[in-house]
């Protein structure tokens, strides 16, 4: 079925830092914004267009419309409409882009809910709203809105607009194109009956075939076989909500589910340095980013872990210590611009112990041998404390903590050292 194979791949295009996602209009009315036709409606009712005439797409009542009553009173217009739902925020669509967090994002919304959403991510995107962006860029993350948006007054909704796009937007359509050579392309939130897609579509229709890779759209409308395959001889793959069984829920749920089914697949843990070089990719040009950021960019996930300043892989088994503490290190130093890490000169050497923490140490072994280590814990938490050492002092209450909480299960248990944590020495 179609609908699985195309998760996988793009499960992979995610994994390999290839996906290019396409927004719509369908994610941004999940959050209370007028869709396309709700604004054409309201120009027709200025214009006192029948809403049945037929002759007319939404193109054409917008160039009508402009052509009236002149620029000045078309960007009030179009403004005036969306700022009736200004207290409209990102929702879990918007989450949802934000976790499976694609290598670039290119939407024809005008609205700023996008930027909302991604302004706490720690994958940091360039907004390139016009081709005089394009120069000033240094990301290799891009939100493209390729049909402008209300702080440029460039937005693209009219006849002319779509007629003359590759003039006005010759940068942002060179570099759409380039992106779309290289990378797999997810639509999410159109229709395929959209003006705004079908232009899309127009634009780029002949680079989606031959070596460029593919194209995927997420259709929350019911698509007939010859319709399905006329997009696929075209280079777009067409997934229909009901290959999951999302056939009884609302567009808005359907994106929700269907993006729930790829963030499932985030790689959540660092496991080698191929992984670990392509999440540093991601912050490059950041020379600050708090500590509890940088975790979770990485979270190294490993069998036994560590919470301190380095990272032990089996640190109970030396006879399988892998030690890549001093790779972490080394290339958050070259890759990004960060100079200091916990409290470390990380451009300095750096010496460290190929074993656990001796300190917290036999806290395992009592674990291991099925006692309650509870009370060891705790003797061990006021020892650091009187003793000023803070840093082994939480690390025990840390688990502490987790073992009042959680019981661990069976104390034999190797799911038990996957919540344990122990600070190696420098």
């Amino acid at each position: 079925m179609l609908g699985k194979e195309a998760v996988e791949q793009l499960k992979f295009a995610m994994d390999s830092n290839s996906l290019v996602l396409f927004e719509g209009a369908g994610v941004s009315v999940n959050s209370g914004l007028p869709t396309w036709s709700d604004l054409i409606s309201e120009l027709k009712q200025e214009l006192d267009v029948p809403e049945n005439q037929g002759n007319l797409n939404s193109l054409k009542i917008a160039q009508i419309y402009y052509d009236i009553w002149g620029q000045q009173r078309y960007n009030e217009k179009i403004r005036g409409v969306f700022e009736k739902y200004g207290n409209a925020r990102p929702n879990e669509i918007h989450r949802l882009v934000r976790e499976i967090s694609p290598r670039h994002i290119i939407t024809t919304n005008y609205d700023t809910l996008i930027e909302q959403s991604l302004s706490d991510s720690i994958t940091r995107y360039d907004v390139i709203r016009s081709d005089t962006d394009i120069p000033y860029s240094n990301s290799d993350h891009y939100l493209i809105k390729m049909h402008g948006d209300f702080k440029t007054n460039n937005f693209v909704l009219k006849e002319d607009d779509y007629l003359n796009y590759e003039q006005n937007f010759q940068l942002v359509s060179t570099l759409i194109k380039a992106l779309l050579l290289n990378n797999t392309v997810l639509f999410i939130g159109y229709g395929l009956g959209d003006s705004t897609f079908n232009a899309i579509f127009n634009l780029i229709q002949t680079l989606l075939q031959g070596d460029a890779k593919k194209a995927y759209f997420f259709s929350t409308d019911e698509m007939s076989e010859s319709e399905i395959r006329y997009y696929e001889n075209k280079g777009i793959f067409v997934i229909n909500q009901s290959d999951f069984g999302f056939k009884n829920l609302g567009k808005g749920e359907s994106n929700i589910e269907f993006l729930n089914l790829l963030e499932e697949s985030v790689i959540d843990g660092v496991s080698d340095s191929k992984t670990l070089d392509k999440r540093l990719s991601d912050i490059k040009s950041i020379d600050f980013l708090p500590t509890s950021d940088l975790f979770n960019l990485l979270r190294f996930q490993m069998p036994d872990v560590f919470v301190g300043r380095g990272l032990e892989i089996d640190c109970f088994n030396p006879e399988k210590t892998i030690n890549i503490s001093k790779y972490a290190l080394e290339q958050i130093s070259k890759q990004t611009a960060i100079k200091k890490f916990l409290g470390m000169d990380i451009s300095k050497e750096q010496s460290f112990q190929r074993k656990g923490n001796y300190f917290l140490s036999d806290g395992v072994e009592k674990v291991l041998s099925g006692e309650d280590a509870r009370a060891w814990f705790r003797k061990k938490a006021n020892e650091s404390y009187q003793n000023k050492d803070y840093w082994h002092f939480l690390i025990a209450e840390y688990n502490l903590t987790r073992l009042e909480s959680r019981g661990f299960l069976e104390p034999d248990s190797k799911r038990y050292l996957m919540n344990l944590y122990m600070g190696t020495f420098l």
